[in-house]
């Protein structure tokens, strides 16, 4: 191959590179934002999870507390999620042994008192920071927990 040849190759592959530059970097970083995106909201669903559970650690001595079982779930939130946008939702229930559903304030058969159960829900939001089709947004988090208090 002559000299003036592999010049001419050379200029013919001048400016590929950024070409494919141009072409493939809005690609990787939409790829880029996207797992970011949606890692934070994981990790904001793992937080409110977290935050339930230690509201039913709450409730499990403190059953009538509702206030108090709300308080512990915004007190486990911060510091990284707001805790004024998170909804909490308390109920109570109660059931016999074997499984019926009863007023927590009547007795089963063999004047054995019901199984007391307090069902704990927390919601907030998570707005991403771009839209993507099919994909809510703001999105709704949750995170529910049932504990057995008696």
């Amino acid at each position: 191959m002559t000299v003036a040849r592999r010049i001419a190759d050379r200029r013919s592959d001048e400016g590929v590179s950024a070409v494919e530059f141009a072409l493939f970097t809005p690609i990787i970083l939409l790829a880029v934002l996207g797992t970011l995106d949606f890692g934070q909201a994981i990790y904001n669903t793992a937080e409110i999870k977290n935050a339930v559970r230690a509201g039913a650690q709450y409730a499990y001595g403190n059953s009538s507390d509702t206030a108090g079982i709300e308080a512990a779930i915004r007190a486990a939130v911060v510091p990284n999620l707001d805790p004024s946008t998170v909804t909490v939702t308390t109920s109570q229930s109660c059931s016999c042994s074997d499984g019926t559903a009863v007023s927590c304030s009547s007795t089963c058969t063999g004047g054995k008192t019901p199984r007391l159960y307090v069902t704990i829900n927390a919601t907030t939001t998570y707005t991403t920071m771009m839209s993507y089709p099919g994909v809510d947004n703001p999105m709704t988090l949750a995170g529910d927990s049932v504990v057995r208090v008696r």
